[in-house]
């Protein structure tokens, strides 16, 4: 990481775009969520600032928030939290955006492992890169999505295939690109949040400890064994969920919930910036060239990795009928 005058800046990529972020020194451990990666300069980028500014948090229309909100002017956007204490701004003229601090929320987890989600997540959408609610892993070129509501199994199946020898593309936030009939999966954070459970029962999965969240999740970057991918052309698209239906057997839904799976994966674009045309196109297009199948999960992840090899096997072998 270099920098002018105490500013820390690194420069990463999401999917066809970039973001190139710069951090004052109290924020400096907030650029340990990316990987940096060398960008070219003609394409869309991002200019994002981490500052820590506590006088900020003691002005009075702040004092008087009680929770958090999504505040939105022609081009500019800001988002205010309460907990942790933070302020997101984005602007599309230029394309800026800053995330203000307090001394606390440096500690806490979630901003530790995803600073900036919300604004970065606006402005990707303004490029038609679509933030999904969804863990993803690749095998060679080909990336396998899991989807389903929080506490299902995304993670944990994620970082047990990581262990496996898969390549873990993100944990719970990933991005949705498209170019031409081929969609893809793009990371942006290196970092997981797990449940103490999960930290207890698979300790391993612990990386270096970033901090907890709000929640009393445990955020952490991942482990150096595991090997991190950045993007990938999406195979299979896998619901997970515990205690339905028979253990590592795989479903097809039908239509109607395959649909609903994508509503649920696409969350986190409507709630950036809600239904918008282009969003719910983009909903509509996925549910019809990429199927869902569901997969009850148990804890023998040697059955889980190899039901997903076998699943994606067949994919292939389908695709280049």
């Amino acid at each position: 990481m270099a920098g002018n005058l105490g500013t820390a800046h690194i420069t990463t990529r999401l999917g066809p775009a970039a973001i190139n972020i710069s951090a004052s020194p109290e924020c400096e451990q907030l650029l340990d969520a990316f990987q940096a990666n060398e960008v070219e300069e003609s394409v869309p980028h991002l200019d994002l600032k981490f500052v820590e500014n506590l006088p900020a948090f003691e002005s009075a229309s702040f004092q008087e928030l009680s929770h958090s909100q999504h505040f939105r002017r022609e081009t500019e956007h800001v988002w205010v939290a309460q907990k942790p204490r933070h302020v997101q701004t984005l602007s599309h003229e230029p394309n800026v955006s800053e995330l203000l601090v307090d001394t606390e929320a440096l500690k806490d987890g979630a901003i530790r492992a995803r600073p900036a989600v919300d604004s970065i997540s606006a402005w990707a959408i303004s490029q038609s890169i679509f933030p999904l609610h969804a863990s993803a892993v690749t095998l060679g070129s080909d990336a396998l999505l899991f989807v389903g509501e929080g506490g299902r199994g995304k993670t944990t199946t994620a970082l047990a295939l990581a262990f496996s020898g898969w390549s873990l593309l993100a944990d719970d936030r990933c991005f949705l690109t498209q170019y031409e009939d081929v969609m893809s999966v793009c990371s942006l954070y290196k970092t997981a949040i797990l449940t103490p459970a999960i930290v207890e029962r698979f300790p391993d999965f612990l990386g270096h400890r970033l901090g907890v969240t709000h929640e009393g999740k445990i955020a952490c970057r991942l482990p150096k064994t595991v090997d991190f991918a950045k993007s990938a052309r999406i195979r299979g698209v896998i619901a997970v969920s515990h205690g339905s239906g028979e253990e590592y057997q795989l479903e097809r839904l039908d239509s109607k919930s395959t649909l609903s799976a994508w509503q649920q994966a696409l969350v986190p674009s409507i709630q950036a910036l809600g239904p918008t045309k282009e969003i719910l196109s983009t909903l509509a297009r996925a549910a019809r060239t990429l199927p869902v199948w569901s997969l009850t999960l148990g804890w023998d992840f040697s059955r889980i990795d190899s039901t997903l090899r076998r699943h994606l096997d067949e994919i292939r072998t389908e695709n280049y009928r």
